[in-house]
């Protein structure tokens, strides 16, 4: 159960790293960004203060070793919300919405070619053989989209187990049919197209990954929006608008509606990931418009 949210809630992440455009953001790589370095951020308003953390949604330990300079902030919040509630009943949504419910196969909407190379990466990756025809192009692509789980947690959920233990307040931003519709939603012609530009850079996934957590150890935002930039022609521009607008933007816009009232009550630890805090349509920026004091603690 814990496997199936890693790679979820980790392919949001990735999904907006390889499709983003720039226009999204309104900005170019010479244009320097607001709030364009750090992961932890306090974020007040009069006597309420709280603070707004980026994650990766990882099990690597150089993403993991971030958590030592949160701790103690984190510790001292009432309230800790973050992308979805991470319970086993999310987990049996997102594991019953990966899969093909109208009778067919993957085999038969992706074609025997793909189907086979997908095969070889998908059990390469520990899915057993007969469930891969079972999944859904999309589904599947969130395996082979990353790398393979070494373990079944990530950075998200230690922070929401070390929640509970702490009693703490905990609430998710986002239900999992919404966080599944963002995928399920996409014409089939365009899952295909991810998948298979998933199967293409299968063998640059190792070194791309360990850049971008390079640049997520760096702290710097700036230089993980450009690289999705430099990524991004791969799926064209019209599908790197149609999930920047329902990755991004879209979920952006509810996070934001959805935390304030535990920023208003002050003592709030928000985590989610890291993409989503830059930019002009990034939760910071949000934020600040309504008012916010935005300070980079880390």
């Amino acid at each position: 159960m814990k496997t199936i949210l890693a790679k979820t809630f980790f392919w949001g992440t990735m999904l907006w790293l390889i499709l983003l455009s720039a226009v999204a953001f309104a900005s170019n790589e010479n244009e320097t960004l607001l709030y364009n370095k750090g992961l932890l951020w306090s974020v007040s308003k009069g006597e309420a203060k709280n603070f707004v953390f980026g994650t990766i949604h990882s099990d690597d330990p150089r993403v993991l070793a971030v958590l030592d300079h949160v701790y103690p902030t984190f510790d001292a919040a009432k309230n800790f919300t973050l992308e979805m509630d991470l319970n086993p009943i999310s987990g049996l949504m997102v594991a019953q919405a990966m899969l093909i419910d109208d009778g067919q196969t993957l085999s038969d909407l992706i074609g025997e070619d793909l189907y086979q190379k997908v095969l070889k990466i998908a059990v390469q990756h520990g899915l057993p053989k007969q469930a891969v025809n079972l999944l859904k192009p999309w589904a599947v692509m969130t395996v082979i989209s990353v790398p393979k789980q070494q373990s079944d947690t990530f950075m998200d959920l230690i922070l929401y187990e070390k929640a509970h233990q702490q009693n703490k307040k905990v609430v998710g931003l986002e239900t999992p049919a919404e966080q599944i519709a963002v995928f399920d939603a996409l014409e089939l012609a365009d899952q295909i197209t991810l998948l298979q530009n998933a199967v293409t850079e299968y063998n640059n996934l190792a070194d791309m990954f360990d850049r971008l957590i390079e640049l997520y150890q760096a702290r710097d935002l700036q230089a993980m929006l450009k690289m999705s930039d430099e990524l991004a022609a791969d799926s064209g521009e019209r599908l790197a608008d149609t999930l920047t607008q329902r990755l991004v933007i879209s979920r952006n816009k509810i996070m934001v509606k959805r935390m304030l009232p535990l920023l208003t009550a002050g003592e709030t630890f928000v985590a989610v990931g890291a993409l989503h805090l830059p930019g002009k349509h990034g939760i910071l920026q949000t934020l600040a418009r309504k008012g916010y004091s935005i300070k980079r603690v880390f």
